[in-house]
């Protein structure tokens, strides 16, 4: 993580369970961009409404994704909206951020109305440059397939041990896996390699 020395402004704090409320209001307010960088899917509402506001063509609509979430990705429903899910090796893309126009949002929150208590910031001025250039990053991953999960991830590793018996390789990657509860992207990768 690199530090960014840089300045802004607190415009509004919300305070609450919940954050889809939030997302969607500012969905609204977007005149030129509405970029939405979240761990998982939002809710339905704000999707709802950036596939409205994507679809009258004057607001720049993106939304991406981990290759964490099992969720598939909506894009029959909603074919306005730009979106990716992302894959990374240097870990989980976690990022949980909105910029809209000129402003951020930013805090605890997935942006979805999952029953947590969740902090989400308003941002202004310089720092807003900082997000948008996190997302540029964020855009430009590769993108990605859901990592495997759960027993799908243990089917994978099951077939590369009947293939080529237990290594120190695969006992760590079956103990990280199990702990995390999904394959890495290089973890994947290299099981997928072993199995050729």
């Amino acid at each position: 993580m690199k530090s960014v020395n840089t300045s802004g402004e607190v415009k509004q704090v919300y305070l609450g369970v919940g954050a889809g409320g939030v997302s969607s209001t500012w969905v609204n307010k977007a005149r030129k961009r509405y970029w939405l960088a979240s761990y998982v899917l939002p809710d339905k509402l704000t999707l709802d409404l950036m596939e409205s506001k994507a679809k009258r063509g004057k607001v720049d609509v993106r939304l991406v994704v981990s290759a964490v979430t099992t969720e598939t990705l909506p894009t029959k429903e909603y074919p306005h909206i730009k979106m990716k899910r992302v894959a990374t090796d240097k870990g989980t893309m976690h990022a949980k951020f909105i910029v809209v126009d000129d402003s951020v949002l930013t805090g605890s929150s997935n942006w979805n109305d999952f029953q947590s208590i969740n902090v989400v910031v308003r941002l202004r001025g310089p720092v807003v440059k900082h997000f948008a250039g996190q997302f540029n990053k964020l855009w430009k991953l590769k993108t990605g397939a859901p990592l495997l999960r759960g027993t799908e991830a243990k089917a994978l590793i099951t077939k590369v041990v009947e293939k080529n018996g237990w290594s120190d390789f695969l006992t760590t990657v079956a103990k990280r896996s199990e702990a995390r509860g999904y394959l890495t992207v290089k973890e994947q990768a290299a099981l997928e390699r072993a199995l050729k």
